[in-house]
């Protein structure tokens, strides 16, 4: 996260940079139009734009927690593989806490097929 933000405050610095430098180019011109300056206004204004997405992305990804994080916990729950079947049919295999389970999902349920995983004889 650190890194997103000084990346994000370089990309604000640069654009304001350009920004500036655009406007001294255009109030050094003669009244004619300066294609120098007004691309440089332009991609001053992109760049702004891209930091800001980048911004919402960020704080999204912060401080919102339906979205899935990656990184720092383990997960549970990992999909091995998938197969389709036909359309709307597919059989998955997972891993859940360590055991391998077998699903099948259809258009309007999902199935438990088989537990793959060795039995444990007490």
């Amino acid at each position: 996260m650190e890194r997103i933000m000084f990346e994000f405050k370089r990309l604000v610095l640069t654009a304001s940079w350009i920004s500036v430098f655009a406007a001294r180019a255009g109030a050094q011109s003669t009244g004619t139009p300066d294609m120098a300056g007004s691309s440089l206004k332009a991609f001053g204004a992109l760049l702004l734009v891209l930091a800001l997405i980048l911004l919402i992305a960020w704080a999204a990804k912060r401080y919102l927690h339906f979205l899935p994080r990656s990184g720092g916990k383990e997960e549970q729950i990992r999909l091995l593989s998938t197969r389709a079947l036909g359309p709307k049919r597919a059989v998955h295999l997972l891993e859940v806490d360590g055991r391998k389970l077998l699903i099948g999902s259809a258009e309007g349920s999902v199935n438990l097929i088989k537990d793959l995983s060795p039995q444990q004889e007490s």
